[in-house]
């Protein structure tokens, strides 16, 4: 059997190994859900992320330069990618930058990152041009070198001094990446980081520059074989994965200054209205029953019923029974209707147990909340064609949940007004029917 256990050196600090270990995990995640999944699901954080950047951003002049490019620069995924970018950078050190486009990014650094020095080298000629007349126009072209340079090509002698070596979006457009990567882990000064970015698997693979897809499998691999060690990983925006490394195993300061920049998605989230807090469970013979308009072919009784529980020991509900009326003929139902009592008002739904001994009897059976006798909500189940795998199943029908045999009805409405919920029911033409109403909880 072929090892493909990954064995990359880690770091010394166990908090943030752990967070490069998390890193790795939540950009697996969103390779597996792929972009749209993960962008629904996810969306808290990339709105955040979108709206920290935008607060931030003040479009550089240009003079013409960028062109065509500059709306690629200044979409919202790109504009926080940069965003992100900055939270590595301290101020006053010194950047080198490999592939610089057309130098955006770079005179984001110099004015927004109050980078100390700037040195780039790009492959192609018009582009490091352009970058020089960029950061010239914005009044950095003073403290900015920028030359024609071969990635394949970069050496210490290259980098110099600096403290950072910054190559995103660009290995994923060379022909050996693996390559690539060591030469700029090779390139690195003692005691300077290396920030480097991929897309994320399943991202911008339509784009016919990029000639190499990235997994975390591979990261990881070429990360080894390059010699580096990860000290910060992460997503960015669903596109990109962004990762911070150095050739040494030290606790990075970049690292922990960088994770301390990320926005709480959470810190300013407005409350759902439809988020449940609470349920309270009530005995479900002790709820008021009223008449359901349902009960007309069938005579029906009820009776408690004590049945044993692993956890409870005694479970005390509603044994509902029908059998149809000889002098009635047409579609048999069976009814059972509560009003919502004014202490569980406004309510999201219900958790109910229920036990089903014959679903050969039931057609279907659906739970309905109205206000005022107009729907505004409704789970229903055909016991038939979903039969749960325990026999007593429990069920929590509320608003936001599909549900596994209950499915929700499209009714307009808004459950929070609902007056009063009903669990009818369809019955097999001919047959009787017998249900038990075991437990009851009100969700809101």
């Amino acid at each position: 059997m072929t090892d493909t256990t990954i064995t990359t050196r880690e770091a010394e600090d166990p908090h943030e190994r752990a967070a490069v270990r998390r890193g790795w995990q939540d950009v697996q995640h969103l390779e597996d859900l792929r972009e749209g999944a993960a962008r629904r699901l996810f969306a808290h954080r990339w709105d955040a992320e979108r709206a920290r950047a935008k607060e931030w951003f003040v479009s550089p002049p240009d003079e013409g330069l960028l062109g065509s490019f500059r709306a690629m620069y200044e979409s919202p995924s790109n504009i926080t990618r940069f965003r992100r970018t900055l939270d590595f950078i301290t101020p006053g050190e010194s950047v080198f930058e490999v592939g610089t486009g057309k130098g955006f990014l770079a005179t984001l650094l110099l004015r927004d990152g109050q980078v100390g020095g700037y040195r780039g080298g790009e492959l192609v000629p018009a582009y490091a041009r352009t970058t020089r007349e960029l950061l010239g126009v914005n009044g950095f072209g003073d403290r900015a070198d920028v030359t024609e340079l071969d990635l394949y090509d970069l050496t210490r002698e290259r980098v110099g001094d600096s403290d950072l070596v910054i190559c995103c979006e660009v290995i994923e457009h060379v022909p050996d990446a693996e390559a690539a990567l060591r030469a700029l882990a090779d390139a690195l000064p003692d005691g300077a980081d290396l920030l480097f970015s991929t897309p994320l698997l399943g991202r911008l693979e339509g784009i016919w520059g990029h000639t190499a897809i990235f997994g975390v499998e591979r990261l990881r691999a070429m990360i080894e074989s390059a010699g580096l060690v990860a000290h910060h990983v992460e997503a960015v925006d669903n596109t990109w994965v962004l990762v911070l490394a150095s050739r040494g195993t030290a606790p990075s300061p970049r690292a922990r200054a960088a994770a301390a920049a990320v926005t709480d998605p959470t810190s300013a989230q407005e409350r759902d209205p439809y988020r449940a807090r609470t349920v309270t469970n009530v005995d479900p013979h002790d709820l008021e029953q009223v008449k359901s308009i349902w009960n007309k072919r069938m005579d029906f009784g009820t009776e408690h019923v004590v049945s044993e529980d692993q956890e409870f020991d005694a479970v005390t509900g509603l044994r509902i029974t029908g059998t149809p009326r000889p002098d009635r003929t047409g579609p048999q139902y069976f009814g059972l209707a509560f009003p919502i009592p004014p202490e569980h008002r406004p309510t999201l739904g219900v958790r109910l147990e229920l036990e089903v001994p014959h679903p050969e009897q039931v057609e279907k059976i659906s739970v309905e909340f109205t206000r005022e006798g107009e729907a505004v909500a409704r789970w229903s189940w055909k016991p038939q064609e979903h039969r749960p795998k325990r026999a007593r199943p429990t069920f929590v029908l509320r608003e936001g949940s599909k549900g596994t045999y209950f499915t929700p009805s499209p009714v307009d409405g808004d459950i929070r007004t609902a007056d009063r919920v009903e669990i009818y029911g369809a019955v097999v033409k001919g047959q009787p029917v017998e249900i038990s109403l075991l437990r009851w909880g009100w969700i809101s």
